[in-house]
């Protein structure tokens, strides 16, 4: 990609790089970049006023996919590192300029003549595509760099979403809870005021509703903290709103494949083709500090006097007899290395996350496949029967209510590992470098 010395030009570049990535992480409606880097479907909004997609309004409950387009375009931290366009448009157009003649005069006195020379270093004429190409490598790593960036801030802001999800999920059974916990002590006082129950049980029963209500304050509040870090990730401030009460997703099977998935993560994630992209860049920085070694200036000379003048080019080359640019050519030996251990502790790190995000995806399918098919089931299969065996007499309302507990219980744990398992998914699918759908 040959780059302009336009900063639109340059900043349509990344965003065109963002747009392609958002695109691929969506499957909703993709929004367009025109060539001054401007969304077409973005609300235009002063600075530091929320910016949102068309058809995006923070009244209205907010899809996960619509939560990824907000933090695209608000996330400060994201913002700030896509400010890194205007570093990389400036170092190329520097790159790209070739330097001012100079022009030395020495003006006529007493018998002295008029003398002037024109001095231009010509290296820089066969310096400069070296360091054009040195700069164009280093745009090149700031566009992967920023879509390594825009990676995790899609992990991020899913991982919020599912967390907030999560904690609305967990308000709704706890009211569930607090509800059998009322029947329970209200029954059992009953039975105490007849004589039936002891003070102890009725006791018993109070303080396990008054539990139950505490629980549920304490995950209203958990609610407000999820929301809290959610609008901290989209970048919203204190702009109010609310996600879709469709609740947790839905995961399909987590790839049984590690291998495949390592191999995907070695050709997909940008930050390891940014590491490749820096030993490029320091091999070409190399290159350039060998041929910095030697200078050449072109020089015009006029004298004379009256209509007496003579000119005649001539050249400045310094001697490199000490300094052959030892130190550059050091630096870059060192740049080198730094960049080759740089690549390969990124790619060990990669390693390391697919395997273990695989792992913990794994671990959370097989937890929620059990509480799904193995435990909730036979729960829901036990309230059956006890409401049969209450309405034949053979039962207390209380093994019903008690039934109705567990369940409420069994259910909550299955919603904690669906949150585990869309946490563990959207880790493994950061890990490895793509998103494999949409929620």
């Amino acid at each position: 990609m040959e780059f302009g010395t336009s900063h639109a030009l340059l900043k349509y570049y990344f965003l065109y790089q963002i747009s392609v990535l958002s695109c691929g992480i969506l499957l909703s409606s993709c929004a367009s970049f025109d060539q001054g880097g401007r969304q077409s479907g973005v609300v235009a909004a002063p600075v530091g006023e929320v910016r949102l997609p068309a058809g995006v309004a923070l009244k209205n409950p907010l899809s996960e996919d619509q939560a990824v387009w907000i933090a695209l375009f608000n996330n400060a931290a994201f913002l700030e590192a896509m400010a890194d366009v205007g570093l990389a448009e400036a170092d190329l157009v520097q790159a790209k300029t070739l330097p001012n003649p100079t022009l030395s005069m020495l003006f006529p006195a007493g018998p002295k003549q008029l003398e002037f020379a024109v001095k231009y270093p010509a290296e820089a004429i066969w310096l400069r595509p070296k360091r054009v190409a040195v700069a164009r490598l280093d745009a090149d790593k700031i566009a992967k760099t920023l879509q390594q960036s825009s990676m995790d801030l899609v992990r991020d802001v899913r991982i919020a979403y599912t967390n907030l999800s999560l904690a609305k999920e967990r308000v709704k059974l706890a009211e569930e809870a607090l509800r059998l916990s009322r029947e329970v002590a209200e029954l059992v006082d009953a039975r105490r005021r007849a004589g039936t129950a002891l003070e102890l049980e009725a006791t018993t029963a109070k303080t396990d509703q008054l539990q139950a209500k505490q629980e549920l304050e304490k995950l209203g509040d958990d609610v407000t903290l999820a929301k809290n870090r959610l609008a901290k990730v989209l970048g919203i401030g204190l702009s109010d709103f609310n996600i879709s009460p469709s609740g947790l997703s839905e995961v399909s099977s987590v790839p049984a494949d590690l291998a495949g998935l390592l191999k995907d993560a070695f050709a997909a994630r940008a930050d390891l083709r940014a590491a490749e992209i820096a030993i490029e860049s320091a091999v070409a920085r190399a290159g350039l500090a060998n041929s910095e070694a030697y200078k050449l200036t072109a020089v015009l000379d006029t004298n004379g006097s009256g209509s007496d003048f003579e000119a005649g080019p001539g050249i400045d080359l310094p001697i490199p007899l000490f300094d052959r640019n030892q130190a550059g050519k050091a630096r870059a030996k060192a740049t080198i290395e730094k960049a080759s251990k740089h690549y390969l502790a990124v790619r060990d790190q990669i390693i390391l996350e697919v395997r273990e995000s695989h792992t913990l995806a794994l671990q959370a399918q097989r937890s929620a496949d059990t509480w799904k098919h193995d435990i909730i089931p036979p729960l829901e299969g036990a309230i059956d029967q006890a409401e049969r065996a209450y309405k034949g007499g053979s039962a207390t309302f209380l093994q019903v209510v008690e039934t109705n507990r567990k369940l409420t219980a069994a259910r909550l744990r299955y919603s904690e590992a669906r949150a585990d398992l869309q946490r563990a998914s959207t880790e493994l699918e950061r890990a490895v470098g793509h998103y494999r759908n949409a929620h």
